[in-house]
């Protein structure tokens, strides 16, 4: 079977074959967030091994608001098998600037992954972002391989995270497959190979620090939520006001 038949075959089961994820960059440092909720403050090299997504975001934005039921399902759907979801709230107005504000619609919205409050923008500008909202999807290696702007195409952005995770899965079988030297004999190396399954026990965590996340060992997949429909995009040019037919935001809008 060539090549190309093997990643149409992968993209008719998985819903997005490996191949069509470039790769976009690497993930951006937190050190800019001056608050964390939910969390202890994660870096990337403590995400590393967990398939990330980061969610920028504000809370009076509209456009966000009608994205969050999904991040909240796929949060809450795959973290059993090693999805960590980040919320960074960069705030668009002065009163979002306001931390008892953002504790607030972090409660309200029933938000209980890790946040990273970044009001200074340091963050958004590590990862060289623009839209309200805003996904970047990283794999297990901290790189970037897939991002979505604005509202819709919900489907493909959970076959991508499901993706991601499957890669995950491979990578971690062929870290734990170790050859222990147990000996020589005849002038030869013997070896075993530790075992590419982890014990039902075992948990992966989030370090930072002396603090973790624990989050348990990866399970089978569930289904698919949401739609594809597309929103479209466009180039934003009313005040920061304005809700865009785009389904996003941009730092265009920004008071100055």
């Amino acid at each position: 079977m060539s090549t190309h038949t093997d990643r149409d075959l992968a993209a008719r089961v998985l819903g997005v074959a490996a191949g069509d994820l470039p790769l976009e960059g690497t993930i951006g440092s937190f050190d800019g967030a001056t608050v964390w909720l939910n969390s202890p403050p994660l870096t990337p090299a403590s995400l590393r091994g967990h398939v990330v997504v980061v969610q920028f975001w504000t809370y009076t934005c509209i456009n966000w608001l009608r994205t969050q039921a999904y991040y909240r399902a796929w949060s809450q759907r795959y973290r059993d098998q090693g999805l960590v979801t980040i919320g960074v709230h960069t705030p668009e107005f002065k009163f979002e600037h306001d931390l008892d504000n953002a504790r607030w619609a972090v409660s309200a919205r029933k938000i209980d992954y890790p946040v990273a409050i970044d009001n200074d923008f340091e963050v958004w500008r590590a990862f060289n972002n623009n839209y309200w909202p805003a996904l970047y999807f990283i794999d297990a290696q901290g790189r970037i391989r897939h991002h979505r702007y604005g509202e819709g195409d919900y489907e493909r952005s959970e076959m991508v995270i499901r993706q991601l995770l499957a890669d995950a899965d491979r990578l971690l079988n062929r870290t734990a497959t170790r050859f222990r030297l147990i000996g020589r004999t005849s002038g030869r190396l013997r070896a075993t190979s530790a075992t590419s399954r982890p014990p039902d026990s075992t948990q992966a965590a989030v370090q930072s620090g002396t603090n973790s996340i624990p989050i348990p060992r990866r399970r089978s997949f569930g289904s698919t939520i949401g739609d594809s429909r597309e929103t479209g995009l466009s180039a934003p040019t009313r005040a920061r006001s304005t809700v865009l037919t785009a389904g996003l935001r941009t730092s265009s809008t920004l008071a100055m």
